[in-house]
C-alpha cells in the first residue's frame, strides 16, 4: 500500500534531515564540533527510540502485506496451473457450469496478480530491490497477444489484468487448448508462480534496515535526535543570534 510507502519515506527523511541539518553550509566543521559537545552532554534517545519504532512497525507491516499477497497469488497460481481448461461437458448446462468454473478461477488468480502488482508498485521507493520486483510484475507484453485473444487484456502501464468473462467463455468453449497455453501450466500463471518464487527469496533483503539507510549516520542521529539536544540546539542557536545583534 501506499501508506507503507509513505510512513517509510517520511520515517527515513527525518532521520537524513537531522543528519544533514549539521553537515551543510558555512562554517560546517565549527558547527558540527558545537554540536557534537551538545550530544555528548543531552544522550536522552526517547525520541529516536519512538522513530526505531515506529520504522520497525512499518517494515513489520510491509513484510505482513507482502507475505500475504504473495500466498495468495502463489495459491491462485497453482490451481490455475493444475485446472483442466477442456470444459466440455455431456451437455451444454453442464458445459457452462465447466465454462464458468474456470473463469472463476482466472478471475481470481487476475484479482491476486494484481493486487501484488499494486502493493509492489505502491512501494517500488522502498528499495531497488522492490522496484526490480514491481518492474518484473508489470511486465507481461511476453503473453500479451495470446491474453488479448482470450479476452484478457494487460494496462501497459500497470501490468494490472481485466478479465472479459465473455470473450473468455467463448474461448474456452472453442479452443481450450489455446487458453491452456495462454494461462495454465506453459503460460501466464507458471509465469506467475516463478515471479512469487523469486520474490519471496528476496524477502529479507526487500526493506533495508536503519544502518543500511542511514550507514554512519545512525549513531550520529540518535544523539541529536532528542528532546533534550534538540531544544539545547536551538536555545544555543538564538543566544548565537543574540550575540550577533550586539557585537
Amino acid at each position: 500500500m501506499a501508506t507503507i510507502s509513505a510512513m517509510a519515506a517520511q520515517t527515513t527523511t527525518l532521520y537524513n534531515l537531522t543528519a544533514r541539518g549539521v553537515s551543510f553550509g558555512q562554517g560546517a566543521t565549527t558547527q558540527n564540533s558545537q554540536v557534537s559537545s551538545l550530544a555528548s552532554v543531552f544522550n536522552s534517545s526517547a525520541e529516536y527510540t519512538g522513530l526505531l519504532k515506529e520504522y520497525d512497525a512499518t517494515k513489520q507491516k510491509f513484510n505482513t502485506e507482502f507475505s500475504s499477497d504473495m500466498s495468495a497469488l502463489s495459491k491462485a497460481a497453482d490451481a490455475l496451473k493444475s485446472t483442466d481448461f477442456n470444459v466440455t461437458g455431456k451437455d451444454d448446462e453442464e458445459t457452462a457450469a465447466n465454462a464458468k468454473a474456470v473463469v472463476d478461477l482466472v478471475t481470481d488468480f487476475a484479482d491476486k496478480y494484481n493486487t501484488a502488482t499494486g502493493f509492489l508498485s505502491a512501494n517500488s521507493e522502498v528499495s531497488g530491490r522492490v522496484q526490480s520486483l514491481a518492474d518484473s510484475f508489470r511486465d507481461t507484453k511476453y503473453f500479451n497477444q495470446s491474453l488479448s485473444s482470450i479476452g484478457v487484456s494487460v494496462n501497459a502501464s500497470t501490468g494490472k489484468l481485466s478479465v472479459d468473462t465473455g470473450r473468455l467463455t467463448k474461448a474456452l468453449k472453442e479452443s481450450p487448448d489455446e487458453v491452456e497455453s495462454a494461462l495454465g501450466k506453459n503460460g501466464l500463471a507458471d509465469r506467475a508462480a516463478s515471479k512469487v518464487d523469486f520474490a519471496e527469496s528476496q524477502k529479507d533483503k526487500l526493506f533495508p534496515t536503519v544502518n543500511q539507510m542511514m550507514g554512519s549516520d545512525a549513531e550520529t542521529t540518535k544523539a541529536l535526535y532528542s528532546g533534550r539536544a534538540m531544544t539545547a540546539q536551538m536555545n544555543y542557536i538564538n543566544a548565537g543570534n543574540l550575540l550577533n545583534m550586539y557585537f
